[in-house]
């Protein structure tokens, strides 16, 4: 039961993050020019509904993420990794 909720949580994270993504890269694209808020609630709204296609889309994102956080690492435990 800790495994379906623990990967439920990391979805929902997820999804959060690629609409707080969503919503600031093309919010400058709308008409009107949406606020932060209404970018980022139009976001979930979209993410939550079409959750994979969304996730597709989000690949470059998660990729960055990747990187950052595994130079992090490497820098973090370095006088490990190299003794």
């Amino acid at each position: 039961m800790r495994g379906v909720l623990t990967t439920l949580l990391a979805f929902e994270t997820l999804y959060i993050l690629i609409s707080l993504y969503f919503a600031l890269v093309f919010r400058s694209g709308s008409p009107g020019g949406l606020g932060l808020l209404d970018g980022f609630l139009l976001a979930v709204i979209d993410v939550q509904t079409y959750g994979l296609f969304v996730l597709i889309r989000s690949v470059p994102l998660a990729l960055i993420n990747g990187i950052i956080i595994g130079f992090s690492l490497l820098w973090i435990f370095r006088p490990r990794i190299i003794a």
